[in-house]
């Protein structure tokens, strides 16, 4: 369970690969279950960073779940991994209803449900909470942008692996 405190184990992986890994088994039914198309942007070449991969293979899991749950058919998710000045960059956006502002400063504490302004929201308000403090875990940040009635951008960073990890 999610819920429960479990040590991080920090290792250098492929960001690319881990976003690969996670988002890959949702595509297919993204299109059949949600009438959403799911993209995935990553490099071929590795974009190593610092972390607990199978712990981030959940958050990510986690943030498209959420985009396919608030995205009408017919609309888009993309997720992308980058290489960012603090490091890796992992995003997921939405062409879905969008947050509201109001509830933007709220949205990853934990059981906050929002004002509802921008469509239904489910759930017990925990994931994202249990993302953040997977993220912050790590020494990432995550963070969110939105806009009413255009969608949702959902990111977070992972420090880069030192050079000492990196294979020339």
């Amino acid at each position: 369970d999610d819920a429960e405190p479990h040590p991080v184990t920090i290792a250098a992986f492929d960001a690319a690969a881990t976003l690969r890994a996670a988002v890959e088994p949702l595509v297919a039914v993204a299109q059949p279950e949600a009438g959403v198309t799911l993209v995935i942007e990553a490099p071929t070449s590795p974009l190593l960073c610092m972390g607990d991969d199978a712990r981030l293979v959940r958050v990510l899991q986690n943030l498209v779940r959420n985009a396919l749950r608030h995205t009408p058919e017919g609309g888009i998710v993309l997720t992308r991994a980058a290489s960012s000045p603090d490091g890796v960059e992992l995003t997921v956006s939405d062409s879905g209803e969008g947050i509201a502002e109001s509830d933007l400063p709220h949205i990853f504490e934990r059981f906050y449900q929002g004002s509802g302004e921008a469509g239904p929201h489910s759930g017990v308000g925990l994931g994202l909470a249990i993302a953040k403090g997977a993220v912050e875990a790590h020494g990432g940040r995550i963070w969110c942008e939105s806009s009413v009635g255009v969608g949702s951008t959902f990111s977070f960073t992972l420090p880069r692996a030192p050079e000492i990890w990196i294979e020339h």
